[in-house]
């Protein structure tokens, strides 16, 4: 996973990231008014880089909304599944997410993700994994977005996904402390 901080500012990921346009359209789309870029250092912007063998387990995202956009052709295996709006502000549904990951199938959906494609979702409320490819790397570039500007990863948190927490992670867990 290459993680936002290793993007320059002048590359053309960024500036398609900061587009007033997309997130203009990325509003209207999911009818949310007051949508805005993920500030998190780390998770604003990603490219996953998926190696053969390699599964990306059932999650959610800390952020409300994700743009994924196809980078490479799908092979055996690197598919996208999900299930969309298993939780919520309001409750976390335990009992239905363990449910998925001891193997119940009968909720979920999957989609392949080819180059050039466009997926918007409810990261951040919609469990999701991709599974194994099997001979190709898959890559896709996802951009992250949030309801409330303010939101940040915890440090705790960006220390157990990415092994480091970035100076903004710590202010934040300062002001939510």
């Amino acid at each position: 996973m290459v993680r936002g901080d290793a993007f320059s500012r002048d590359w053309e990921i960024w500036a398609a990231f900061q587009s007033e346009e997309l997130l203009r359209f990325i509003r209207d789309v999911l009818g949310f008014p007051r949508l805005h870029t993920y500030r998190d250092p780390f998770a604003c912007v990603n490219v996953n880089v998926q190696p053969p063998g390699c599964e990306f387990p059932w999650h959610f995202d800390n952020n409300d909304f994700t743009v994924s956009f196809g980078l490479t052709e799908p092979q055996d295996g690197g598919v996208f599944e999900y299930v969309p709006n298993l939780r919520s502000h309001e409750n976390e549904n335990f009992r239905d997410v363990e449910r998925v990951l001891d193997g119940d199938r009968s909720r979920v959906h999957q989609l392949i993700l080819n180059p050039g494609d466009l997926q918007l979702f409810r990261g951040g409320y919609t469990l999701h994994r991709v599974t194994t490819p099997l001979d190709h790397e898959r890559h896709s570039l996802l951009f992250s977005y949030v309801t409330d500007p303010d939101d940040m990863t915890s440090a705790e948190e960006a220390i157990r996904i990415w092994g480091e927490a970035h100076p903004d992670h710590y202010r934040a867990s300062v002001r939510e402390g």
